[in-house]
């Protein structure tokens, strides 16, 4: 299916669009890296450690399909009050079930071969995307682009014309940063609001207490 936002009607096939995109530059981000990167030896004690964690699932007697993790992951993701409508209770409800499977799922997902080895640690970088997306999803209470808050159905300018980064802290938490776009890309700023925007969100100008005549998006830019 396509990434549905709510002022952007898309089709099926629309999301190929997206990882393009993504894997392209994340393909070339990595190629400058390595091209620039000094090789580093690699004790063997580390590479023992690490050589454990990949097969650990093959050692587990009694614990979960990663198939089965897979589909519950699905469940708590798809729901249009998480993917589409998010809110500031829905998005909660679902980080704590996704919070759940990361402690107590995980740690028990069960490898009967490689492939299911291959499924488990899938499993693992699908957790922690879907932690890292409602996370970031809840620190932008605001609506904007294909991210839309039923309990913030506006943009936020002044708070929010940023991008929101995620990154693994010291301790092992995660720090979300707020990094401004740049000033060429901000627009003018001083204009009102319905000249700066021109099409809207569901209940965005009720909202913000403006007339509602333009209300209707026709999605990408235009009127109904």
């Amino acid at each position: 299916c396509g990434p549905a936002g709510a002022a952007y009607p898309t089709g099926v096939g629309f999301t190929s669009n997206f990882v393009s995109t993504m894997g392209n530059r994340a393909g070339k981000a990595a190629a400058e890296y390595a091209a620039s990167a000094e090789l580093t030896t690699i004790s063997s004690d580390r590479i023992a450690e690490e050589t454990e964690k990949i097969q650990a699932p093959l050692n587990v007697e009694k614990g979960f399909d990663p198939n089965w993790a897979r589909d519950q992951l699905m469940n708590i993701m798809s729901p249009y009050w998480v993917y589409i409508a998010k809110s500031e209770e829905t998005l909660k409800a679902a980080l704590t079930q996704v919070e759940t499977m990361r402690d107590l799922v995980i740690p028990r997902l069960q490898a009967a071969s490689w492939h299911d080895v291959r499924l488990c640690l899938e499993m693992q970088h699908k957790i922690l995307n879907a932690e890292l997306s409602l996370r970031a999803s809840l620190e932008r209470k605001e609506t904007r682009g294909l991210h839309y808050r039923t309990d913030y159905p506006y943009r936020d300018d002044e708070n929010f014309l940023c991008f929101i980064t995620l990154q693994k802290n010291e301790e092992g938490g995660i720090d979300i940063t707020r990094v401004p776009v740049k000033d060429e890309w901000k627009g003018d700023l001083s204009a009102d609001y319905k000249t700066r925007y021109t099409y809207y969100f569901p209940n965005e100008l009720k909202t913000l207490g403006l007339p509602e005549e333009e209300a209707a998006s026709g999605g990408w830019g235009g009127k109904n």
